[in-house]
């Protein structure tokens, strides 16, 4: 039910929007599986599960317009790269908007807006502002490649 709500999905479906989402081994292991609920305030699952049962359930919904707030802000490292190679693909023909303080789950953007105190003051794709020397985003994905959480606001 959490997943499909309505009911219009086959099991098929849902599983592999679950490996999709690194999520089949976790509901694949409980006894109840796919029936498994998300109980109230989500106390069954971590933050980061959470997070990957939504982003099942965007790969469900085929919608064109898919909108990712911190979607990836409870991951481990290795779990947000795994996720958004899975995306990538899952969401390849829709518009994706991306709104992220860890730089990683940018770089695979075709474009990257970069807001400041409510304005645009970078705009590009990943590898020109990158290559930026005084850029904002240069500045954020320093810390990243070597291996430091940024946040930036």
């Amino acid at each position: 039910e959490n997943l499909d709500p309505l009911g219009e999905h086959k099991d098929d479906e849902l599983w592999s929007a679950l490996e999709l989402a690194q999520m089949k081994e976790v509901i694949a292991s409980h006894p109840e599986g796919l029936d498994l609920e998300v109980r109230e305030g989500g106390e069954n699952f971590s933050a980061g599960q959470l997070q990957l049962l939504s982003m099942a359930r965007a790969t469900l919904r085929q919608s064109a317009v898919v909108v990712l707030d911190e979607a990836t802000s409870a991951l481990d490292a290795a779990t947000e790269k795994a996720l958004l190679i899975a995306m990538t693909s899952a969401f390849r023909e829709r518009t994706v908007i991306t709104i992220a303080h860890r730089v990683a789950s940018l770089l695979s953007c075709d474009k990257i807006i970069v807001f400041e105190e409510g304005r645009i003051v970078e705009e590009g794709t990943p590898k020109e502002l990158s290559n930026k020397p005084q850029g904002i985003f240069a500045a954020m994905l320093k810390p990243s490649e070597m291996g430091q959480s940024t946040q930036h606001d």
